[in-house]
């Protein structure tokens, strides 16, 4: 169930887009002036995605992805600032040194994105050390909201888990968990994007 105050911008079934757009812009913005720059076209959410990429990513990787998830981008737009530093576009490579253009998919045997079709395997938290972890350790979960130096928010696609947002702190030495909301309890995409709409 949703939390009271999100529903202002997803009842379940429809993205409010014009609520999430004001929303997602000003915390951009407050974000970037307070770090000393001025936002750029990157900082701010795309125009919705057309359905027929969402799909050929979905066909390509052997995956559905998660319906609140697949949802935003279909009626509200895609990456932009978000939870951590920015969502990460659909489709984009892991490694923003690689060149890549929106509406594409980039593909390599690298992408943690080729394990996607695999069921993520974790049901409670881990505790890794970082030289443990391989592909294999995020497969099935989509590295969505990138909070640097090699931590993200997951998005579970595939498997038991599927449609909760993942913690990987393992850079760090803090594991890789389910996020939670002030209840203890797991939180999906729109929970966890719409906290951080809400949050200071």
């Amino acid at each position: 169930m949703m939390a009271a105050e999100v529903e202002r911008f997803f009842d379940g079934e429809t993205w409010n887009r014009r609520a999430v757009m004001e929303a997602q812009r000003t915390r951009a913005t407050a974000n970037a002036r307070k770090l000393g720059w001025e936002p750029t076209a990157r900082s701010f959410l795309s125009d919705p995605l057309d359905e027929a990429f969402v799909e050929e990513f979905e066909r390509s990787h052997q995956t559905s992805l998660p319906f609140e998830y697949r949802s935003f981008l279909l009626q509200v737009g895609d990456g932009g600032d978000g939870p951590g530093l920015y969502m990460r576009p659909l489709g984009a490579p892991l490694d923003d040194s690689v060149p890549w253009e929106a509406g594409t998919i980039h593909r390599s045997p690298e992408e943690p994105n080729e394990l996607l079709h695999r069921p993520f395997i974790y049901r409670n938290a881990v505790f890794l050390p970082p030289e443990e972890a391989s592909p294999e350790t995020t497969a099935g979960a989509l590295f969505l909201f990138d909070h640097g130096c090699a931590m993200w928010d997951l998005l579970v696609v595939t498997g038991e888990e599927k449609g909760e947002i993942w913690l990987d702190r393992l850079a760090d030495g803090e594991g890789f968990a389910p996020a939670l909301d002030g209840r203890g309890q797991r939180v999906g995409f729109a929970q966890h994007y719409c906290n951080w709409l809400l949050g200071p």
